[in-house]
């Protein structure tokens, strides 16, 4: 085999741009709201990559001058915004309509700021007032803030005023058959336009706040202040003090009303007096325009962004052509229609244009001209030339070009028409004047009228392209930035004149910069910034040349981590710790004191700090500091030993030891790996109860087992490989054949890349021997990563093609790979998928598709992987591959499919391969027009219902799974218990094996089975049964105890009643011996009765919460207590909102912090706190008992007086949106001391007074510090008898019963004590450590939620005599936490506290790291224990387990300090809150209501409420059952239609309120279908 090695000289090729503009200039695109309508624009067909902010155009405001708090933004059409499902988005998105597409736009296109734009010209009348108004636009600016707090993806709002002082819309104006009202004016409407933008930017300090300004060259700077007109105004600030950018109208200067024909947007005026928008001092065109705002107004260059029309003006009725031959047509009259029965002479008719006789506007789009659909076709123009068509010029039709104005017009001389229009020889020349006058960018009015189909988008590729380019006569200035000789990412850098003012900005990703169209002769200073950097700026002088290799320089400081590492107080030495950030490790070494110290830690950076030594583990095990900025303190506390198990053995090839095999253990977070040695022996040692999974690997070979699981590994193994036998040890080798036939002497070259110097681009000739077969040798590719081409060139082969023809950009293998050529395509996909991760064929049944379309799109991942669509086109044999460089640098894929529209509107199935990972080795995906058979799995083992075994027998779990004959199977997994075991293919069956563990039986189990196919398609089985024990070695079983009746708890009584209780209680291995119910202060037997039933007639006595606790005691003594509450409410409503069913609790500030910024209650609204407490009531001076309501002062002024009404209506808006808000007294200064009566009762006269002025829900009893020492330490009797010789704790007893007895049931009453006062007296009890518990004793009916706080405290003792600190993270919530449910012995007291119902219990955290001292532990770790107690699943690291009785489904929610730091960036942008939402929401979906099993089959079922009840008929098929959800997910009514009738009347206390519910009707052959179904109680 001969090699012959070619030398070529590489190009080196630019990298492609990014998906957005690579010009530097602003480019802001209108999006009209109504697109989506005739236009069919709708937002998908956005070019995001062309644009830098999209104004999403329009929104209104409501208004009311008696009420001008109520100022909001007003949606102008909910279809529009918020419903409509055009395009795919699903029916059951959170957001629908246009904002579901912006979202959805904005993820395409991350760089893009996406704007509300308020106003417009017939929705901003009430603009005028609401700026005179402080308190209007304030409240309109606080509704922005919330706005944008409900939809994140909003960057900020525009304001389209048309126009301050005066312009705009005088009244006479129709659409839609309605007038428009005339525009409101106010002489100061200059100046309140300055203090509406004010008040927006201070609600919205870190949103873009702009405007759009008119056109009226005349009137602007009377219209809009600047820094050049603000002083004989009176004014200090300007329009430009609070704008980001200031955009103006470049368009309208003529239209049809001068009855003349003239110009939409002439860019320099013409001179002609005919001209109806000449003028002898000044006319009207973009130049003057643009001068009045620079040099008049003062706005800066910089922030100022020129206007630019997609549409023009047309003109009828032309009275002849003029007195110019060369521009015929032009300044002459041309009279608009009187049309009978309009106020005004009517417009020829434009684009869009419907029936309505007074409703023409004359606009002719670009979109019309080139021939795309429209209503009022107006089809003159070749899309690509943009010339006048053929057809137009023979009916007449010709352009002219005005070169004064620079802009274009069609003239019919014959049909007297004329039509004022852009095109893109007039938008590059707006846009060169945008270049040549240093303005910001281009604004573009609007997206949807330019070009369409074929030619999409011409104007606006137009302004991207000519914002690319140079500007003749100018200079360039380019360099880069650099800290020493690395380049700086991520920087800032300025240009300015001599002035120092900023010119243009730059941010540059890369640290390189270029700066274009220069004024030539100009002196320069360049300046550069980025946080922690210091830049030294750089001056130029008289720049007549370009300037190249510019550097400016920076430095960085660094920073310090040290401290000490601790075994107790013994110091440890050897403990390296390691700084972490990116590549970059920087270690130190604790000494013999324990002292360690890193150093270099470059600021700016984030850096995580670990401890590590052999055998131990840490606290804290991770320290992340974010942007490091100051020196840092971190101490580590080192743990127990850790227990290692070694897994060990041998690898041979036959019985010949094998070296050098490395063998890992991988897990989560890393890998163990060891090397055999010359007797083929390896051993592993690995920490015990971690997940391993154990492989061998050699370069070129394979071994048996491939790979071997361990879980929870507790104990020594012994695995031994074999290695298999192997063929090539080349990297790189295949055949070459001609069908079936091996070629010789075929010629396979293989190209390499310059890697290096000593790695230069080569190209080397592998030629094929007698057997077809060639290979290189692995010399050829030794130093080289990546091969630049495989591949048998024709013109060395005879002039055959070999296919594939080539295979590019591929990595050099690790292992032996072989790469096949064949003359035949047949093998193509193969070969390709045996380089591509991501192949596969298109067909049509059994036919394959040539040319077909295959998207595949990948997420926004990092800076140097954006967004992006790729399109993969299938050869003849209908073979599709994406090169592994579009996959490079992603881990995940968005979607993977045939879109229909691009495929002749075919539909492939599957329809979408959506959120799966990139594959780590080659996958086929195939895609077919027939429907690909989903995955189908079926459990056939165990068969049983009842599975008996023995103690230590495992259970063979077994399955048949099937896929699509295109596809195969992945993986088939087991879930029981909470645990996932991997299944082997055995025959025709998945097998696996299942060991129960002593606590697992007597219980029922849900085995689920999961088939995985190649395609990410899955399908699940589920098998239910019931493990029992058999033997002699069986533990006893606990008996069990199931409620029955009453099924709803909340019982609507108008008298008391009986209320029957019903539980079913069985003992699996003996008997019950007896059942007991405690409630309402008493304990009673319940009665027994058939089918072990046990029942009690319960009489309630108030309304109000009533606590069960039902005890079953089996033949052994054994007990098991179910706890539940009973909930006696009155028929009808109180004015106290009722707590959510499942809660997330967060405290609000009133007060001002930096790191937790103050927040409105109305700024709350729509967040995922869904009860809130306002934080504190204190009282007087500390005296201990006259309550006083804390209130942020400068937040609620009126003339710079507090005004308490302002306070009330913010607590209202929240009020208003169901959540409920409660008062909380005491906190960190609040003092409360109860000596006496007297003392109590002007507590609670003063809450009252609180409570009924600010309409609070109810209180909350947060008391700390010495508010907790109630001088009760002798107490040993807890009831309420016994603490009556305790004045300080009586007085708080009494004082909040009275108030819950006072307001009644549905006042709310609360607690959140520190566990020193609650889980403390577990081990002692003094008159602090335990204090809180005869409170909660003896207000256990009144209290409604308890959250003990896990933070800012110490540990303490749990039920299993442990110590559970903060270290312990999840487990200290999980076991302080069953404390609380369970009960316990409180010290040595001889008291016990009987534990409070799971429904009345939060788990409290702080929202994150900064709000509190500890305690914080990661969203994730706190959902992971909840989700424990809830329902007893495991999770990783858990070292508690939950006493008898739990788990503890009706856990109620999460308590956090505070909402403030929830959305602070500590919080990480509400990551808490949003992190319990989505648990509770997959909790509530998993057990209500599953969407994707909702189809519609058929049109004859109706659902409606008649007289309260609902009503639902099927006309065709018999009702199966009818389920109930409301709004939040949350099941209502599930109805079984036991009478097999198809009409079924309901009816439920909730359908006595108005509100919209989800009815979902089953029909007795399983089909469903949904409604949305609202009751107006009419």
């Amino acid at each position: 085999m001969k090699h012959y090695y070619r030398l070529l000289f590489l190009l080196l090729f630019p990298l492609l741009a990014l998906a957005q503009p690579a010009h530097g200039k602003k480019v802001v695109g209108y999006y009209a709201q109504w697109s989506i309508y005739a236009r069919d624009f709708n937002i998908p067909k956005i070019d995001g990559s062309k644009l830098t902010h999209l104004n999403y155009s329009f929104y209104g405001t409501s208004y009311d001058p008696a009420h001008p708090e109520n100022t909001k933004l007003q949606c102008l059409d909910t279809y529009a915004d918020f419903e409509h499902m055009e395009g795919g988005i699903p029916w059951d998105a959170p957001v629908k309509g246009n904002f579901y597409d912006l979202k959805k736009l904005k993820e395409k296109y991350p760089h893009l700021k996406v704007l509300i734009s308020v106003g417009g010209w017939t929705k901003g009348q009430d603009l005028s007032p609401i700026a005179a108004s402080p308190v209007a636009r304030a409240a309109l600016a606080a509704d922005m803030a919330n706005f944008i707090t409900t939809y994140p993806f909003i960057d900020g709002f525009d304001i389209d005023w048309e126009y301050p002082l005066s312009g705009g819309t005088d009244g006479t104006e129709v659409i839609n058959g309605a007038p428009i009202p005339p525009q409101k004016y106010s002489p100061d409407d200059n100046k309140n336009l300055v203090y509406l933008l004010k008040a927006m930017r201070q609600a919205m300090p870190n949103k873009l706040v702009t405007i759009a300004a008119g056109n009226n060259v005349r009137k602007v700077a009377q219209q809009y202040l600047g820094p050049n007109n603000i002083t004989q105004y009176g004014m200090t600030e300007d329009i430009s003090t609070y704008c980001d950018y200031i955009t103006y109208f470049g368009y309208d200067f003529g239209g049809n009303w001068y009855d003349k024909t003239c110009y939409n947007a002439p860019l320099y005026a013409s001179g002609n007096t005919n001209d109806p928008l000449y003028g002898a001092a000044q006319s009207e065109s973009l130049d003057e325009l643009t001068n009045q705002y620079l040099n008049v107004v003062g706005f800066p260059a910089n922030k100022l962004i020129m206007g630019l029309p997609f549409y023009g003006k047309k003109f009828d009725h032309v009275a002849n052509n003029g007195t110019n031959p060369n521009l015929p047509g032009l300044f002459v009259a041309a009279p608009r229609d009187i049309v009978p029965g309009c106020t005004n002479p009517q417009n020829p008719i434009g684009t869009w244009d419907g029936p309505a006789a007074c409703e023409r506007s004359g606009s002719i789009e670009i979109c019309d001209l080139v021939g795309n659909p429209v209503t009022n076709s107006h089809a003159y123009l070749d899309p690509n030339t943009m010339l006048v068509t053929p057809a137009a010029a023979s009916a007449g039709w010709v352009r002219y070009f005005d070169n004064t104005t620079k802009v274009p017009y069609l003239y019919n001389s014959t049909l007297k028409q004329f039509i004022s229009y852009e095109d893109k020889q007039s938008m590059d020349l707006k846009v060169q004047y945008i270049k040549s006058r240093n303005l910001a960018g281009g604004m573009v009015w609007e997206l949807s009228q330019d070009t369409r189909g074929s030619v999409p988008n011409s104007l606006l590729t137009q302004v991207d392209t000519s914002f690319g380019s140079i500007v003749p006569g100018t200079v360039s200035i380019s360099g880069s930035v650099k800290n020493g000789a690395a380049l700086v990412s991520d920087v800032t850098v300025d240009l300015r004149n001599a002035s120092n003012v900023i010119l243009q900005t730059v941010v540059s990703t890369g640290g390189n910069f270029t700066f274009s169209n220069l004024t030539s002769g100009q002196n320069y200073i360049l300046t550069a910034s980025k946080a922690t950097y210091n830049f030294t700026p750089v001056t130029l002088t008289n720049v007549t040349a370009n300037q190249t290799g510019v550097v400016i320089n920076g430095t960085q400081p660094t920073y310090t981590v040290s401290g000490t590492v601790l075994n107790g107080t013994t110091p440890v030495s050897g403990v390296t710790v390691s700084a972490v950030s990116g590549s970059t490790t920087l270690t130190a070494v604790s000494n013999a004191s324990g002292v360690y110290s890193i150093t270099g830690l470059t600021a700016g950076l984030n850096f995580t700090v670990t401890a590590a030594k052999t055998g131990f583990s840490y606290t804290p095990a991770s320290t992340v500091y974010n942007a490091i900025d100051s020196n840092k303190t971190l101490n580590f506390a080192q743990g127990a030993p850790i227990v290692n198990y070694t897994v060990s053995g041998t690898v041979v090839n036959n019985t010949t030891p094998v070296s050098g095999v490395t063998v890992t253990a991988v897990f989560t977070g890393g890998s163990y790996a060891a090397v055999t040695n010359a007797s083929g022996a390896y051993s592993l040692s690995l920490p015990s109860g971690g997940n391993y999974t154990v492989t061998a690997s050699l370069t070129g070979q394979t071994f048996t087992p491939a790979s071997t699981v361990y879980s929870n590994l507790n104990a020594n193994k012994t695995l031994n490989f074999t290695q298999d036998a192997s063929g090539s040890t080349n990297k790189i080798s295949g055949t070459v054949k001609n069908g079936t036939n091996p070629v010789a002497g075929a010629k396979v070259e293989l190209v390499l890349p310059w890697t290096d110097s000593t790695h230069n681009w080569k190209s080397v000739i592998a030629t094929t021997d007698a057997q077809g077969k060639y290979s290189f040798d692995n010399a050829v590719v030794a130093g080289y990563t990546t091969v630049t081409s495989l591949k048998l060139n024709t013109w060395e082969n005879g002039e055959v093609v070999y296919l594939p023809s080539n295979l590019g950009n591929f990595p050099v293998p690790a292992n032996p790979t072989v790469y096949n050529f064949n003359t035949s395509s047949t093998a193509k996909t193969a070969l390709a998928a045996a380089v591509n991760l991501i192949s596969g064929t298109v067909k049509n049944g059994s036919a394959p598709v040539a040319n077909a379309k295959v998207e595949i799109v990948l997420p926004w991942t990092d800076n140097t992987h954006n967004w992006k669509s790729v399109l993969a086109t299938t050869d003849a044999q209908g073979n599709y591959t994406f090169d592994n460089s579009v996959v490079a640098g992603y881990t995940q894929i968005l979607s993977l499919k045939l879109n229909s529209w691009q495929n002749g509107e075919v539909a492939y199935f599957p329809n979408n391969l959506a959120n799966f990972a990139v594959p780590a080795t080659p996958q086929v995906y195939n895609f077919n027009t027939n429907t690909v058979t989903p995955p189908q799995v079926t459990i056939t083992a165990p068969s049983a219902a009842t599975v008996a075994i023995a103690p230590g027998t495992a259970i063979q779990l077994k399955a048949t799974a099937s896929v699509d004959a295109s596809l195969t199977i992945s993986s088939v997994v087991f879930n029981i218990n909470g645990q996932n075991i991997t299944a082997a293919l055995s025959g025709t069956e998945y097998v696996a094996n299942w060991t129960p563990a002593a606590a697992d039986f007597n219980k029922n189990y849900t085995l689920k089975a999961t088939v995985t196919a190649s395609s990410g398609a899955t399908a699940e089985n589920t098998k239910a049964f019931s493990l029992q024990c058999s033997g002699t070695t069986c533990p006893n079983s606990l008996p069990g105890i199931t409620w029955n009746t009453p099924s709803n708890t909340t019982i609507y009584q108008n008298s008391f009643q009986v209320v029957p209780i019903s539980v079913t209680a069985v003992d699996s291995d003996g008997s019950v011996s007896g059942v007991t119910i405690t409630i309402n202060g008493g304990t009673f037997n319940m009665t027994a009765g058939t089918n072990n039933t046990y029942t009690y007639n319960f009489t309630p006595s108030a309304y109000q919460d009533y606590p069960v606790a039902i005890k079953a005691t089996d033949n052994k003594a054994a007990v098991t207590t179910l706890n539940n509450t009973i909930k006696i409410a009155q028929v009808g409503t109180n004015r106290f909102i009722p707590l959510p069913s499942k809660i997330i609790l967060g405290y609000a500030h009133s007060w001002e912090n930096t790191s937790a910024p103050f927040l409105y209650f109305s700024q709350m609204v729509g967040s995922k706190f869904n009860v809130v407490d306002y934080s504190f009531v204190e009282t007087v001076n500390r005296d201990g008992y006259t309550p006083v309501l804390t209130t942020n002062d400068t937040r609620y002024l009126t003339n710079g007086v507090f005004n308490k009404q302002l306070l009330k209506n913010d607590i209202k808006s929240l009020r208003d949106s169901g959540v409920p808000v409660i008062v909380s007294i005491g906190g960190q200064n609040g003092h409360v001391v109860l000596d006496n009566v007297t003392q109590k009762n002007i507590f609670v006269n003063g809450l009252k007074a609180i409570i009924d002025e600010y309409q609070f829900d109810g209180v909350d009893i947060d008391f700390e510090g010495g508010s907790m020492n109630f001088s009760a330490g002798g107490l040993r009797d807890i009831s309420y008898a016994g603490i009556s010789a305790y004045p300080r704790l009586k007085n708080v007893v009494d004082a909040f019963k009275e108030l819950k007895a006072y307001y009644g049931p549905g006042f709310l009453l609360t607690a959140a004590p520190e566990t020193q006062y609650v889980q403390g007296g577990y081990s002692t009890y003094t008159d602090t450590f335990g204090s809180f518990l005869p409170i909660i004793q003896n207000l256990r009916n009144e209290l409604d939620l308890l959250a003990v706080q896990l933070y800012n405290t110490g540990g303490e003792n749990a039920l299993d005599g442990q110590y559970y600190g903060s270290a312990k993270r999840a487990n200290m919530v999980t076991a302080l936490t069953d404390m609380i449910i369970k009960g316990y012995n409180i010290g040595t007291t001889g008291m016990h506290f009987d534990g409070l119902p799971a429904s009345k219990v939060l788990i409290a955290l702080p929202a994150c790291p900064s709000a509190a001292g500890s305690g914080y532990i990661t969203p994730a770790e706190g959902v992971s224990a909840m989700h424990y107690l809830r329902t007893g699943t495991t999770f990783s690291g858990r070292t508690y387990t939950m006493q008898p009785g739990g788990p503890y489904p009706s856990l109620r929610g999460l308590m956090t300090w505070s909402v403030n730091w929830d959305a602070s960036s500590c919080g990480n942008s509400s990551e808490l809150s949003k992190a319990y939402a989505a648990y509770f929401a997959s909790q509530s979906a998993a057990k209500t209501l599953a969407v994707q099993d909702i189809s519609v089959q058929n049109n004859a079922t109706i659902a409606y409420f008649k007289n309260n009840a609902l009503s639902v008929t099927n006309d065709n098929e018999e009702i199966a059952q009818v389920d109930v959800f409301n709004i939040l997910g949350q099941n209502l009514v599930s109805h079984r239609n036991v009478q097999n009738n198809k009409e079924v009347l309901l009816h439920d206390h909730s359908f006595s309120s108005k509100q919209l519910f989800l009815v979902v009707v089953t029909d007795k052959s399983g089909n469903k279908k949904s409604f949305k179904v609202m009751n107006f109680l009419n």
